[in-house]
């Protein structure tokens, strides 16, 4: 069977992500880079890859943009050392990430660029020995076979090549130590991790073995269901439905949210009826990751986010503790200004009947006009702002994170949990200033995996709508 690459069932996305790193990083800020090595498959000459400035300004700008292989200005090539040659730093092989010396590395300006960019190419060095060269992005990078540096940090993507499979229980299955209550209550279990081996022939290995399972296949599509249900005599393998395990903590607290217990059967339902065939491409959450989906993930500039951690979010720990600060010092100042407010005089019922007529970003802007209003306003604000966002859970669920969501991310688990307890314990919420900086976050990008996060809540959201729909007397 030829190349394919295996996909979350929940946010559809590969888990052969791939990340291109800047100049300013180290070299294992890069991975994982798929593509063809070089253009018509022969080498390139080192020299050849040196920009100069009559080069760039010869030609039309299309001639120059093919020949860059659709990267912008400013991307470059490292050229590392031969293998087995000694740096500055000692053996090349004493480096935990093989052929990372950084001590011995230069780096050049692209001129012929590989058709398909990927980060560990190789070149003939003047006719010699092929020396190992690394694509470096610049700010404008829109290579394909990574997503750039740039625009997406390496701990934003924390474990998104990191694959976890739920397979259905044989008649056999007993419980161990450590599994979770949908599993000993459902239909399903979970294997162990493994990090993103997208060779479709060969079977996966997973750390550590759970119930019996060290090895397993993922399956692909709904074809492939009968095999994931198979009740026939065990298998040396078995198929199982492959998920990232950050997605599953979302999918968790969707149906905690509706159900009111974190289970995954009504979920897979979906999965097993092929509801999803009629689902997909009315999907209007998963277009962004339906346009990267093909043999190699197409990692197109501007979707970044699908990469993005949907449970530990750079940044997002700051708002919530900014979000309390102003609580504190707002409240005491509205408190002290209630007598110079014309609107503490009126009925409780005239004051509703005020807010009513505002929308919610008029009512944000009360904090400088009615202070006293704006005050009351919050616990309806508050309400109608979590109705809208359930994806923030922080606010309402106590639900803790699995510990298969915190192996690659275990150091920042502290800084993401305690300022949530602050927020649920203040009386009081700033919820106007809590939307100002969830809305700014977003809007300037630096909030990747909420906005990953709603994407893939909205998606477990319409699944299981469809399963509700198509075959509501499944529990």
């Amino acid at each position: 069977m030829g190349y394919h690459e295996y996909h979350c069932l929940i946010c559809s996305v590969s888990f052969a992500i791939a990340r291109i790193r800047t100049l300013n990083e180290p070299p294992d800020a890069s991975w994982g880079c798929y593509g063809i090595t070089t253009r018509h498959d022969r080498y390139v000459e080192v020299n050849d890859l040196e920009h100069k400035e009559e080069d760039s300004e010869a030609g039309s700008d299309e001639e120059y943009e093919d020949e860059l292989g659709g990267c912008g200005d400013g991307c470059m090539m490292a050229v590392w050392p031969r293998e087995g040659t000694e740096t500055h730093g000692g053996s090349s092989s004493d480096h935990p990430h093989s052929l990372h010396p950084t001590e011995e590395m230069y780096y050049r300006r692209v001129k012929n660029h590989p058709e398909e960019v990927r980060s560990d190419i190789w070149a003939r060095l003047e006719g010699g020995n092929p020396v190992r060269l690394e694509h470096i992005a610049g700010p404008d990078c829109e290579s394909e076979s990574g997503y750039n540096g740039h625009h997406i940090s390496v701990e934003e993507m924390r474990g998104c090549n990191t694959m976890q499979g739920l397979i259905v229980k044989d008649p056999d299955w007993e419980p161990e130590d450590g599994d979770e209550e949908f599993e000993s209550s459902g239909r399903y279990y979970l294997t162990g991790l493994h990090d993103a081996n997208t060779n479709l022939d060969s079977h996966d290995s997973c750390t550590p073995t759970r119930h019996g399972c060290s090895c397993v296949s993922p399956a692909l599509d709904s074809d492939d269901s009968d095999k994931i249900m198979a009740k026939n005599a065990k298998l040396a393998y078995q198929y199982s439905v492959p998920v990232h395990p950050t997605c599953l903590e979302v999918l968790k607290r969707v149906h905690l949210r509706r159900y009111g217990r974190a289970d995954v059967d009504k979920f897979l339902v979906w999965w097993e009826l092929g509801v999803h065939k009629r689902a997909l491409p009315q999907d209007p959450c998963r277009i962004d990751a339906s346009h990267g989906r093909d043999q190699y993930w197409l990692h197109n500039s501007g979707a970044e986010y699908l990469a993005a951690n949907p449970l530990f979010v750079p940044g997002l720990g700051r708002i919530f503790r900014l979000a309390d600060t102003a609580t504190l010092s707002e409240s005491g100042k509205r408190i002290n200004n209630v007598e110079h407010e014309v609107f503490a005089v009126l009925p409780t019922e005239l004051r509703r009947m005020i807010l009513d007529c505002l929308s919610r970003d008029e009512i944000t802007k009360l904090h400088h006009a009615s202070p006293f209003l704006y005050r009351n306003s919050m616990r309806d604000l508050g309400g109608s702002f979590m109705k809208e966002h359930p994806w923030l859970w922080e606010y309402w669920a106590e639900l803790p994170y699995s510990s298969w969501a915190l192996t690659t991310a275990t150091e920042l688990q502290e800084s993401i949990e305690s300022p949530v307890k602050q927020l649920t314990a203040s009386r009081y919420i700033d919820w106007g200033s809590v939307m100002r900086m969830f809305w700014n976050g977003e809007q300037s990008g630096r909030l990747k995996g909420l906005q990953n996060r709603r994407r893939i809540w909205k998606i477990c959201d319409m699944i299981l709508n469809k399963v509700e729909e198509h075959h509501p007397l499944v529990s």
